[in-house]
């Protein structure tokens, strides 16, 4: 941690159906409260991977497709441009061409309603560009392919 300039960290390990968790560290040196196994800290970029997995999981199993609109699985989505809205794909977000602002970020809860409030909120983020016209980096883009495969595993559950 000293070399890489690492504050803190929480590490987490299941191994044989057993949860081990630790705390190292700090918080951060602005506010430096000790690191336990409870502590949160923001996960940023690194669940894009997850999410993109995930997604592209469903896509191989045919449950998601790239191009097909988001509101398929989403109907009640909610945009500024209500033609945004009837034509963004997962294609367009995964690839950071949606248009809109993109570096949204609202403290919404812990809850398991957290993710529904982040998209109904998202209805509000400005269009700046044309839908595919531009690649501008959009953290906000990646929480529907996260809602569309909720969506997607939720159908198969009440089958």
């Amino acid at each position: 941690m000293r070399r890489l300039h690492v504050p803190g960290v929480a590490v987490g390990v299941l191994h044989h159906g057993q949860e081990h968790a630790a705390g190292f560290g700090v918080t951060s040196v602005e506010n430096p409260l000790p690191v336990n196994a409870d502590t949160l800290f923001q996960v940023g970029s690194i669940t894009k991977t997850f999410v993109g997995t995930a997604a592209m999981r469903l896509v191989e199993m045919g449950k998601l497709d790239l191009d097909t609109p988001i509101r398929a699985y989403l109907p009640d989505l909610r945009l500024a441009s209500e033609e945004t809205a009837r034509k963004v794909t997962l294609r367009h977000l995964f690839t950071h061409t949606g248009g809109w602002v993109g570096d949204y970020f609202d403290d919404l809860g812990p809850g398991d309603d957290a993710l529904s409030k982040m998209i109904s909120k998202m209805s509000e983020l400005e269009q700046l560009t044309p839908l595919g016209a531009v690649f501008s980096y959009n953290n906000s883009g990646f929480t529907w392919p996260d809602a569309c495969s909720k969506s997607v595993r939720a159908r198969r559950l009440r089958r």
